[in-house]
């Protein structure tokens, strides 16, 4: 997927949707290493969700073999889906196999972590920046039952260096 504003098919702005550009997808310079091991696995899987003919596994898989429990892993579909369907023509995840972090992964990880570390208002705070105000409690409601699915398999978010939203 290209680099788009995310507009309606007749090029007006959609309705409640922040404008973005293709600076959405500048690398940070943080790179996957320093990441934690489920901050690595997460990436994985949205990537493998988002480039599926790109993986040799599936999102199911990675995080399954992870022990990542059914549940939490359909919260994070859930999640990936409705990210999907609120910013259709932005893209959300780098290609499998790239060693950086897009500012929207690093978006989601932050997200995810603040939840983990029980402080939903970051989440909502970071997620207030890049979705609609009507998407984001559904999205916030499928990143708690995942965040909460990550750690019961033993898998933080935090990575070294994440900068954090207060």
């Amino acid at each position: 997927m290209t680099c788009s504003r995310k507009n309606s098919p007749s090029g007006e702005p959609r309705a409640g949707v922040p404008e973005k550009t293709c600076d959405e997808l500048t690398p940070h310079r943080l790179g996957l290493k320093a990441l934690s091991r489920g901050g690595q696995l997460v990436i994985a899987a949205a990537r493998a969700w988002s480039s599926p003919q790109a993986m040799p596994l599936t999102p199911c898989q990675i995080l399954g073999a992870a022990g990542v429990r059914p549940s939490a892993f359909a919260a994070f579909a859930g999640l990936l889906a409705l990210l999907a369907t609120v910013r259709p023509d932005a893209p959300l995840f780098l290609a499998p196999g790239d060693d950086q972090i897009a500012p929207l992964e690093h978006d989601l990880l932050a997200a995810l972590d603040a939840l983990q570390q029980g402080e939903p208002w970051r989440t909502q705070r970071i997620l207030a920046s890049w979705l609609p105000p009507a998407a984001a409690p559904r999205a916030i409601a499928l990143m708690a039952v995942a965040a909460k699915g990550f750690a019961a398999a033993g898998l933080g978010i935090a990575p070294t260096g994440l900068a954090t939203v207060h």
